[in-house]
């Protein structure tokens, strides 16, 4: 008899929350878009990958990031960059090109 690992099916539908912040302001290339615009600096694509892949957002960009959600009508706080969200919460604006500065 082959002793196998329990799997927890509620943490299959789970996301960090770096993939549900990058998820909610609408993908990668949106929200290095929104983030360039409301700081005025350049975030490459690859810059908001590598957070996706590591699943952490760095600080400094958590209130620009909150500032931008807010802008497209959503609400972001500082728990959701925090705490793994179930996948079907995520929803996104899908015009967030149109960020306000």
């Amino acid at each position: 008899m082959y002793e196998t690992d329990e799997i927890d099916v509620d943490d299959m539908s789970k996301i960090s929350g770096a993939k549900f912040v990058i998820k909610r302001l609408g993908g990668l290339t949106r929200t290095a878009r929104a983030l360039a615009e409301r700081t005025g600096t350049k975030e490459p694509v690859t810059t908001v990958q590598g957070w996706n892949e590591r699943d952490v957002i760095p600080q400094q960009h958590w209130l620009p990031m909150i500032e931008i959600a807010k802008a497209m009508g959503m609400h972001l706080n500082v728990e959701d960059f925090i705490v793994d969200h179930d996948e079907d919460e995520v929803s996104f604006a899908r015009q967030p090109e149109q960020v306000a500065s």
